[in-house]
C-alpha cells in the first residue's frame, strides 16, 4: 500500500494533542553490529516472526553476516530510556497536617535498568519504482506502550533521519517548523510504500495526533505483491509437530489456517 506524506517533524516527543504524558527523549542512530544484534533479533521475533506468515526466521548469524552487510549502512534505530512499568504511591501527613504524596517505582522492578538507552524501533528504506519503500521495520511494542511512543511517532522520527542520511530530500524539505495556521508545511507529495499491517498500525487511536505527517485525505493506493511462489513440504513422521492440515497447499489457505497476515520484508528478498 502507498501513502502520501505531507510533512515530517523532527521532534524529541510526539504531539501533545494526544493527551498523553510526553515520553522520554528519543535518539536516532545507525544500527551497530554485532552489538545490537541480540536486541534486534528478539524484537523481530515478537514483532514479525510471531505475527506474520512467510516471515523469515532470523538467526544471529543471519543478522550479522547477511543483514549487516545488506542494509547495515541504512538501518536506523530509535533508542529511549526504559520507564518503570508501575509505581507505588504513598500518602502521609506532615506536622502541619498537609498531605505529602511520594511516587516511587514498584519494588518488583527495582533491578531493572532505567538509565541506559535501549532500542525501541528500527527502519531501513530504499527507492523503488519512483517511490520510497519500507525495506525493514520493527518495534518493541511493550516498551513503546510503556513509554507512550506511538508507531506514527516512531516512523516519523526514523523516516526523517533515513531520508536525510540518503540525501533523498534536503533538510529544509523534511524539517518543517510548525506555526500558527500550519505555515511552513512542505506540501509536495512524497510517496511511501509499506505493508498494510503497518498502515493498520498507523491508523489506530494511539497514533492520533502523531500522524499529521501523513496526508490521509489523498487516500491509500493499493498495489499488493502477488508474485511470491511457495513450495509446500509435508512430513509423514508421526512425531511431526506440524499442525497444518494436509489439504493446505497454498499461502491463502495457510493464512486462513493461522489467522495471520502474509509479510516478507524486502530486506529478506534474495
Amino acid at each position: 500500500l502507498t501513502v502520501n506524506l505531507r510533512r515530517l517533524f523532527s521532534s524529541s516527543s510526539p504531539s501533545s494533542n494526544t493527551g498523553h504524558q510526553l515520553p522520554t527523549t528519543t535518539t536516532c542512530r545507525l544500527a551497530q553490529f554485532p552489538n545490537d544484534t541480540p536486541t534486534l533479533q528478539r524484537i523481530h521475533k515478537t514483532y514479525s516472526e510471531d505475527r506474520f506468515v512467510g516471515c523469515i526466521v532470523r538467526s544471529e548469524r543471519y543478522w550479522n553476516e547477511y543483514l549487516a552487510k545488506e542494509i547495515g549502512d541504512s538501518l536506523f534505530v530509535v533508542t529511549t530510556i526504559r520507564r518503570p512499568p508501575s509505581y507505588q504511591t504513598t500518602t502521609t501527613q506532615d506536622d502541619e497536617d498537609s498531605t505529602v504524596t511520594t511516587t516511587t517505582p514498584d519494588d518488583n522492578n527495582k533491578n531493572d535498568d532505567y538509565t541506559t538507552p535501549v532500542i525501541v524501533a528500527w527502519m531501513a528504506i530504499r527507492t523503488r519504482a519512483g517511490l520510497y519503500q519500507l525495506r525493514e521495520f520493527g518495534v518493541d511494542t511493550e516498551l513503546a506502550t510503556r513509554n507512550q511512543l506511538s508507531t506514527a511517532f516512531l516512523v516519523s522520527e526514523l523516516l526523517t533521519v533515513a531520508l536525510e542520511h540518503n540525501q533523498m530530500l534536503s533538510t529544509d524539505q523534511l524539517r518543517c517548523a510548525s506555526s500558527e495556521g500550519g505555515g511552513g508545511d512542505y506540501e509536495d507529495s512524497i510517496k511511501l510504500h509499506l505493508p498494510h499491517p503497518i498502515i493498520d498500525e498507523l491508523q489506530t487511536n494511539d497514533c492520533k495526533g502523531d500522524d499529521n505527517w501523513i496526508d490521509w485525505k489523498a487516500g491509500i493506493v493499493s498495489k499488493d505483491d502477488t508474485g511470491w511462489m511457495y513450495k509446500f513440504f509435508s512430513s509423514d513422521d508421526d512425531d511431526d509437530d506440524d499442525d497444518v492440515p494436509s489439504n493446505v497447499r497454498d499461502m491463502t489457505h495457510l493464512m486462513e489456517h493461522y489467522k495471520k497476515d502474509h509479510l516478507i520484508w524486502p530486506s529478506d528478498s534474495f
